[in-house]
């Protein structure tokens, strides 16, 4: 049910891949394929659900930040992560199983994070906690190593937000916790055994991978409007999805904290892939391993999304309670309430030219590439030892 050697690796001598490498995401593709589908369009099949599962996520997310009577802002911000330029890169360019898995995956975290402390029965909102953030280790560990701290200063703000309730700080603790536990049967061995791995694994990554794969001011942007879907590396941020993302950032006009830790996750992690940042990863031995700066792309993808949901006009009727005034986000702690406005035709419009704008920007054109065909692609096992010896 859960193997962990693969014996037809290493031209048949086999590797324990699944010690080191998270699993989850190709027990999706089994699933299709034992449900009637050929591997092949499994295979796509499981990308098309990521993608979905990464677009309903980020829906959730944004509507909670943005509020339930901002539909058009929650959709924009949907629709922006869907189309995230990193995100279609893992799929058509990379064919990243379980890096698209992990993409999915981020604004649930949040998500359930969010309404864990927030919510009046913390306890409901532990499993969700624990089931995203335990499926992140074993999806994809890479992006789980960049994690640990956002989530640390995340928690640590909405907490402060919500009023400090001691009783949800608790219940957070018990889901991370458990989300630990349930991830444990992967992320134990693959910590216990991480001394078996070959020294030419950080060597590679030091020498070879890191050293090319930085950001410079020449690369780390795709200045096309519509961005180029290729192997070029490193992989770049898109025209658009920056622009709209430091656009959204403004004209929402929030300067809460969650907001602020938000622009403060995208540049950072923005100046972490830059070359100035090589020395902290070639002196980090768990920033080495990583391989590529780029992975941070998608931490960054999401709140350039979020972003993107601020440029739609906010059209609000405050009432005073007692003189003071609500703010959306502190609307269920302090008794008041906010009432929108029915939707204007200006939110519409421009939620309706934003949708247009990035889906035409950031769609992939993929005309030029060659593929395999769906059916008849030899892949027997002397074909497979032969693309490990062309590989190296």
């Amino acid at each position: 049910f859960y193997p962990r050697w693969s014996p037809t690796l290493m031209l048949g001598y086999g590797y324990p891949v699944f010690n080191f490498y998270a699993p989850s995401t190709y027990y999706l593709a089994e699933l299709l394929h034992l449900l009637g589908f050929s591997f092949y369009t499994a295979f796509l099949l499981s990308f098309a659900l990521l993608i979905l599962l990464a677009g309903f996520g980020m829906w959730c997310f944004a509507r909670e930040s943005f509020g339930a009577a901002q539909p058009w802002a929650t959709l924009v911000a949907a629709i922006a992560y869907m189309y995230g330029p990193y995100l279609f890169m893992n799929v058509f360019i990379s064919g990243a199983l379980a890096a698209s898995g992990a993409q999915a995956l981020l604004p649930w975290i949040f998500w359930s994070i969010r309404r864990l402390l927030g919510a009046k029965q913390p306890a409901v909102y532990v499993l969700p906690v624990a089931l995203t953030l335990g499926g992140l280790a074993v999806t994809h560990n890479l992006t789980l190593i960049f994690l640990p701290p956002l989530l640390i200063i995340y928690i640590t703000i909405r907490w402060w937000q919500l009023g400090r309730n001691f009783s949800a700080l608790r219940w957070m603790v018990l889901a991370l916790a458990m989300a630990m536990g349930v991830s444990a049967f992967f992320w134990l061995p693959l910590l216990v055994e991480q001394a078996y791995l070959a020294d030419t694994v950080r060597i590679i990554s030091e020498t070879a991978l890191l050293p090319r794969s930085f950001w410079t001011w020449h690369n780390f942007l795709d200045w096309g409007f519509t961005y180029s879907h290729n192997f070029d590396r490193p992989i770049r941020l898109g025209l658009v999805q920056v622009a709209l993302g430091v656009l959204g950032f403004v004209l929402a006009r929030r300067r809460d904290a969650e907001w602020l830790f938000w622009g403060g996750v995208a540049l950072f992690t923005s100046l972490l892939m830059g070359s100035w940042a090589l020395p902290l990863w070639l002196n980090n031995p768990v920033l080495s391993v990583t391989q590529f700066p780029w992975r941070l792309l998608a931490v960054t993808s999401l709140p350039l999304a979020l972003f993107a949901g601020g440029i739609v006009p906010k059209i609000w009727s405050e009432r005073r309670v007692s003189g003071q005034a609500c703010h959306d986000d502190m609307a269920p702690r302090v008794g008041a309430s906010l009432t929108a406005y029915p939707t204007a035709w200006w939110q519409v419009g421009s939620a309706l030219v934003l949708l247009g704008v990035i889906i035409f920007a950031q769609q992939p054109r993929l005309s030029w590439m060659d593929v395999f065909a769906p059916s008849g692609t030899d892949v027997t096992l002397p074909v497979f030892a032969q693309v490990e010896v062309d590989k190296g």
